[in-house]
């Protein structure tokens, strides 16, 4: 084959014009490639990050919940103005612990509890600020070959 011919879907391509045509619809096609593959690799960061914050959530209800309600609940529970008629028998006084994790859960895990959220919010400005330092002592690292610890 002539070195000048580029093949095509439509035979030899035999022009300079449409070899350069082609290229720059080759190169065109990799910018899209690549602005693509960059824009899934993004997602799928927003994605990790979102996880995280679900489980963080997540896990500081579970920490509100065992710190701050079910001590309430069980104070509640060994009142001095219980009443007789609104006991709930002998299941009450055994499983009465475990239903009180189980409410303790279910008030923290719901979507507008504002101490898991201040909790939340306060925990991730301060992550915020930690890696700030971290990544000024990186750049510090680099220009000086000093290392600093931040913690």
């Amino acid at each position: 084959m002539n070195t000048n011919q580029i093949p095509s879907s439509q035979g030899l391509i035999k022009s300079q014009s449409a070899k350069a045509a082609l290229r720059k619809g080759t190169d065109s096609f990799k910018d899209q490639l690549l602005a693509e593959a960059k824009q899934i690799k993004s997602q799928k960061i927003e994605n990790l990050v979102d996880e995280k914050a679900e489980e963080t959530k997540k896990v500081i209800g579970q920490l509100v919940a065992s710190t701050f309600i079910k001590p309430m609940l069980d104070e509640m529970r060994n009142s001095p103005f219980k009443n007789e008629m609104f006991s709930g028998g002998q299941g009450e006084k055994v499983f009465g612990s475990q239903l009180d994790s189980i409410i303790a859960e279910r008030v923290t895990s719901s979507s507008d509890n504002s101490l898991v959220a201040s909790i939340y919010s306060r925990l991730e400005k301060q992550v915020r600020v930690i890696e700030r330092q971290r990544a000024m002592n990186q750049m510090n690292n680099n220009s000086n070959g000093k290392v600093r610890r931040v913690g």
